[in-house]
């Protein structure tokens, strides 16, 4: 692995806990990994602290962006709606059959 990596994480998360963060951290070389713990969030930070994790997201982007490519700011509106992506795997979860969490998968 050569490129930098942003590890968010946070207290509350019942999915990917400290022990989860601190493997992935662990993972890359040394020099490449920037780890943000967010106290009170749970699995979805860009959800429990927008206004914290957006910053953040887009400082660590546009410091890996090449000069000559301009981070685009991202408008308040379209930060708290889901994407396609997601909206579409919610929206499978709903499908007569699937499983209503990880648990439940085959």
């Amino acid at each position: 692995m050569t490129c930098p990596v942003l590890v968010v994480a946070g207290d509350l998360d019942p999915v990917c806990g400290a022990d989860a963060a601190a493997e992935i951290v662990a993972a890359p070389p040394a020099g490449l990994v920037r780890f943000c713990q967010f106290p009170g969030a749970g699995h979805h930070i860009h959800r429990d602290q927008p206004d914290r994790f957006f910053p953040l997201l887009q400082e660590f982007v546009a410091g890996q962006a090449a000069p000559s490519m301009p981070v685009p700011a991202m408008p308040a509106a379209s930060r708290m709606s889901a994407s396609p992506a997601v909206s579409a795997v919610q929206d499978r979860a709903r499908l007569p059959g699937a499983a209503a969490s990880w648990d439940e998968r085959p």
